[in-house]
């Protein structure tokens, strides 16, 4: 998990040579924004469909809303 990456590399003892650190840092790094923009995105999808669905109303429309708010939260947290 990211967060275990980075809490390892944190608490890891300062290195002879720095370039290994350095890349697992950027690699690190990069695969947390790549997470965020994954997540964002996600969000974004799911509040696109919100909007649709609240629109569109009809049959099923309060379960459909009560579920992506829900995987809403679950974004968000």
């Amino acid at each position: 998990m990211l967060i275990d990456d980075i809490r390892a590399l944190l608490a890891a003892p300062s290195p002879d040579d720095s370039r290994p650190f350095l890349e697992r840092l950027d690699a690190t790094l990069t695969e947390g924004y790549a997470q965020a923009l994954a997540l964002e995105a996600e969000r974004w999808r799911l509040e696109r469909r919100l909007g649709e669905v609240a629109r569109a109303g009809g049959d099923g429309a309060g379960e459909e809303l009560t579920s992506i708010g829900k995987r809403l939260n679950t974004t968000d947290g």
